[in-house]
């Protein structure tokens, strides 16, 4: 089984930091070691969430490359 893993910002992980995580989930130790609901952050909807998603886009995307002529699927 593959399974991807991204950081918080949007990177894969490391090969090792994957490993580990697949490790934990497929051991199924997982749930015992997460905190309570009330112990987590709240979540709260962003209004401008697809503005900010573009603009994380357009920051990710490598300066020296184009999608100049590509056309949409």
């Amino acid at each position: 089984m593959e399974i991807k893993i991204f950081s918080g910002n949007g990177f894969k992980l490391s090969d090792e930091q994957e490993e580990t995580m697949k490790k934990l989930i497929l051991s199924g130790k997982l749930p015992e070691m997460c905190p309570e609901a009330k112990e987590m952050g709240r979540a709260y909807r962003m209004e401008d969430a697809l503005g900010r998603y573009i603009v994380f886009l357009k920051n990710a995307f490598p300066r020296d490359l184009s999608m100049e002529g590509h056309e949409e699927s």
